[in-house]
């Protein structure tokens, strides 16, 4: 999978994902570490990429009235350390498959992953 990591995640994380096989870069790696969220969202999406943030301001569902894009990942952790995000990705990526995962506006917390899928209309 590809995966665009926000400023807030820890290098280590985006580490992880690479040793994991996935495509993952970091918003260090582009210059892009003080961009606004509008930039790194339209840059996750031209890209392919699921974005990966702390920021909770992501998961207001208003924003994606089309649907999430690739896909967006929101942290909900009581502890940012990259070993419990690290456990919590893989966690997730081993229970789902990439066709599961991706387009989903997925939040992550300590003990739940909640899964919000592309709004739909119904009768078409």
């Amino acid at each position: 999978m590809r995966f665009l990591l926000d400023q807030n995640v820890s290098p280590k994380v985006t580490a992880s994902l690479r040793s994991l096989g996935h495509d993952a870069v970091d918003t260090r790696d582009l210059g892009l570490q003080r961009a606004r969220d509008t930039t790194l969202w339209q840059r996750a999406g031209a890209e392919g990429r699921m974005l990966i943030s702390f920021d909770r301001g992501f998961s207001d569902l208003r924003h994606y009235p089309g649907g999430f894009g690739p896909g967006l990942i929101v942290l909900r952790l009581t502890r940012a350390a990259s070993a419990v995000v690290n456990a919590r990705l893989a966690d997730l990526l081993q229970r789902f498959s990439a066709e599961q995962i991706q387009g989903c506006l997925i939040t992550i917390t300590d003990t739940r992953i909640r899964f919000r899928r592309k709004p739909t209309v119904e009768g078409l």
